[in-house]
């Protein structure tokens, strides 16, 4: 058994778990068009992934397993406070293997885009400099911003979906107004995913954006947001959007009278998962790939570090 760990770290150091928002995101991009979400709703039922959709899929999830690795390696002292990502923190992978997997996934995620079209390409470029460099080493260090973070991640968010919108859409029209409700979303969820990280930040000498603020503070920013994504979803009459963001309500309304750490946690994490949902709704074979996903990460962290991760609780 001992030997089949190795390569399982190499490939759960990539934190897949992740890739799920950013491919929702970008799938949303996808089957944003109104002739797709209406007149030709059928065109988006897709059992099994297109030639195109497998592409776009492999080439964001190496992109995103690249950048993440890059912000493992210059977490590893906050992580280790924090008790978790143990695979660099720990030790498990040293830090020239987890360098060398990096550039490895990077650069194949740049050749896997060539073959969409310039524009993704482009994307793909864009998203690893500002996850990979930007986000995670000086003079910029992102992360470690409080203003300069929240302006990353909503920027991250919306290269995901200018991945999927390209990808469909290769004739350059910009989705400028259809994106600001997933924007908001997406930036609001974020917010709630910096405070379980709020201890070791404080005590790294950090200032993220949930130490300048504080939780309560925080809590009602995210909130703001969700209105922002709820209001401009219904203004767009768009349908995928609007189905997620109320069927996230309660959770945010949880969190916004309770201003709590647990609630913001379940808020994120339900947030996700109906997103994925509606997304797997015109998509089915994207149910099939999370529901394996999920399984294989709950069964190597619990074989592997007895530890219940990933999981819908508020922890």
């Amino acid at each position: 058994m001992k030997y089949i760990w190795k390569p399982l770290d190499y490939f759960f150091v990539m934190r897949p778990i992740l890739f799920i928002p950013g491919w929702s995101t970008m799938l949303a991009g996808y089957l944003i068009s109104k002739q797709i979400m209406v007149s030709n709703y059928s065109e988006s039922l897709i059992f099994l992934p297109t030639k195109t959709i497998s592409i776009m899929f492999v080439c964001f999830a190496l992109a995103m397993g690249g950048c993440f690795l890059f912000n493992q390696l210059e977490d590893r002292q906050t992580d280790r406070i924090n008790n978790k990502l143990f695979l660099i923190s720990e030790g498990y992978i040293a830090k020239t293997e987890a360098a060398v997997l990096a550039y490895v996934l990077i650069t194949m995620a740049i050749i896997t885009s060539y073959f969409l079209n310039a524009y993704v390409l482009s994307i793909i470029i864009l998203f690893i400099v500002l996850t990979g460099y930007i986000y995670n080493y000086r003079p910029f260090t992102a992360k470690d911003k409080p203003f300069a973070s929240m302006i990353a991640n909503s920027l991250m968010g919306i290269l995901a979906f200018y991945i999927g919108w390209f990808t469909r859409f290769p004739d350059g029209r910009n989705p400028i107004l259809d994106i600001i409700p997933y924007f908001a979303f997406n930036t609001a969820l974020y917010f709630f995913t910096t405070l379980p990280d709020l201890h070791g930040d404080e005590k790294s000498g950090k200032r993220t954006i949930a130490v300048v603020y504080g939780k309560n503070k925080l809590i009602n920013i995210a909130c703001a947001f969700y209105a922002l994504s709820l209001i401009s979803a219904i203004l767009l009459t768009d349908i995928q959007a609007l189905l997620f963001i109320v069927l996230t309500g309660p959770f945010f309304i949880l969190a916004f009278i309770k201003k709590d750490e647990k609630s913001a946690v379940l808020t994120t994490k339900y947030g996700i998962l109906f997103f994925a949902l509606i997304i797997c709704v015109q998509l089915p074979f994207y149910f099939f790939l999370l529901i394996l996903l999920f399984i294989l990460t709950k069964w190597y962290y619990k074989k592997r570090f007895n530890f219940d991760y990933p999981n819908l609780k508020g922890a």
